[in-house]
This record gives structure tokens, C-alpha cells and sequence, in this order.
């Protein structure tokens, strides 16, 4: 992590709290940017990224604050067989729960992205870039909460 962080360690009477809370009190923020903060990969306990918000700490604990922190990938990666078809005009796959349609603001990780990898490995390469994934136009999206069929046009 880069850029500009704040450290923090956690006092005794807040032994035992959630890191949501810890993160409220120390930096004398709103619920709702404590949970963001954590969510966002942007609070680290002990130099280790944490993004779970029910997180118990405890006294001596640091908690760091990196502003510009890039979310943590999530474990397990892409499973490929979430492709459910897959030509040279459309592709069609299920996005699973959890994961933003197209990049949103600072959340780099998206389906999209891991789709245009996903081909950019499986699929012959046409001319294009070294680096540049492949083509792909979302068709329509779904919440981040939510799961299911999504197409995507090629051409």
C-alpha cells in the first residue's frame, strides 16, 4: 500500500469491539465510512488487510488507514465455469454474488474484468496491444448482491 496512512492503536476500553467500531471511535468517522473504509480493503490490524467489519480487536492492536488502498482480491479467483456460452459475437456467463458488473469509482475488481482476462488467456489473439484485453461490451448489469446470467457483446 502507498499514498497517505494514519495509524491508530486500539486502547483498552475498546477490548473485545468489532472493527467497525474500533474504526469509528479512533478516527472520529460516520458508521457508514467506518464500514466503507473496512469494506474497501482500506483498514489493515497489525499490517494485515482486513475486510470482514465483525472483527474482534483487541488492546495494542494497530489499525491503519491507507486512503488510496486497493481492495484485496478475493480468494479463489475466476472459476471458468461460470462461462455458459461463448462465440465470436456474445458471451454469456454467471456472475456470482459479490462482485461489481463493471468497475465502479476505486473498486478495480469486476466481472467484466475477470471475463476480459479470462479471454485475453483461453481465446486466440487477434492484433491488438501488448497488455489490452479483449473487447467487451456489457449488455446489461446486476447488483453487486446479486447473482445470475449476464451477456456480454464481443463485436
Amino acid at each position: 500500500m502507498t499514498g497517505p496512512a494514519t495509524i491508530e492503536i486500539v486502547p483498552a476500553e475498546l477490548a473485545g469491539s468489532r472493527l467497525d467500531r474500533a474504526v469509528k471511535s479512533l478516527f472520529a468517522v460516520s458508521w457508514s465510512r467506518s464500514r466503507t473504509w473496512i469494506e474497501r480493503g482500506k483498514i489493515a490490524v497489525d499490517d494485515t488487510v482486513v475486510t470482514a467489519l465483525d472483527t474482534i480487536v483487541e488492546p495494542g492492536q494497530s489499525l491503519r488507514y491507507t486512503e488510496d488502498a486497493r481492495r484485496p482480491r478475493p480468494a479463489g479467483g475466476f472459476d471458468e465455469r461460470c462461462v455458459r456460452h461463448l462465440d465470436s459475437h456474445l458471451l454469456v456467463a454467471n456472475k456470482p454474488a459479490g462482485i461489481l458488473t463493471v468497475p465502479y469509482r476505486d473498486e478495480t475488481e469486476s466481472f467484466d474484468r475477470q471475463l476480459r482476462s479470462h479471454l485475453a488467456r483461453t481465446t486466440r489473439k487477434p492484433k491488438r496491444r501488448r497488455g489490452a484485453l479483449p473487447s467487451l461490451m456489457v449488455v446489461h448489469r446486476l447488483d453487486k448482491t446479486t447473482s445470475g446470467l449476464l451477456v456480454f457483446a464481443r463485436t
